[in-house]
């Protein structure tokens, strides 16, 4: 069997997607994403390439986001703790209440839509549930248990944030450098 890309060489390994020839030159181009993927013909080299610099862009994107609204709230949560602290404001317990939960508000959205997926996973698998009020009968919509999750969510979040935005901080830098190397590996 021949390379599919150098009809003259001979194939040492076949593509693990396609069954293509892959001689040893297109083998070390095609080198980076061996580990993960086997041996791969440039053209499903570059394939796989594609997806992976969409998934890390995206990826990107959406840790930028989670990190820009986690700083906003935190600093927000922060400034107001501090603040009613400082002017002895006369109703502190409230206004650290709010700084509180503008700190872990973040996380605690994040644990709100877990609970609402898995009121919704629990709805497929078992059918809906209803309850009967005094309106009638009624859809049961995990209503408490979402407040549950948000408030146990926001109190873990208050610690849990700072740790989070380093942690995407550093998903981010690391989405770059993937960027990098496959925008500088694609094979023409």
């Amino acid at each position: 069997m021949n390379c599919s890309k150098h009809i003259e060489s001979q194939a040492i390994a076949k593509c693990k997607i396609c069954g293509a020839g892959v001689c040893k030159e297109c083998a070390s181009k095609t080198a980076l994403l061996k580990s993960d993927f086997g041996v791969l013909c440039p053209d499903c080299f570059n394939k796989k390439l594609d997806l992976l610099s969409d998934f890390y862009w995206e990826d990107k994107r959406k840790r930028k986001i989670r990190m820009i609204i986690s700083i906003i709230t935190y600093c927000l949560g922060i400034f107001f703790i501090l603040g009613s602290i400082i002017s002895h404001y006369y109703d502190m317990v409230l206004a650290i209440i709010i700084g509180v939960v503008l700190c872990g508000f973040y996380t605690g959205l994040t644990w709100r839509n877990v609970a609402q997926q898995a009121h919704e996973e629990e709805e497929l698998r078992n059918g809906p549930t209803y309850v009967i009020t005094e309106d009638g009968i009624e859809k049961e919509d995990a209503f408490w248990m979402k407040i549950v999750f948000f408030v146990i969510g926001t109190a873990i979040g208050v610690i849990y944030t700072p740790i989070r935005i380093i942690i995407d901080a550093i998903g981010i830098s690391k989405d770059k450098r993937y960027l990098s190397e496959f925008a500088t590996a694609k094979i023409k």
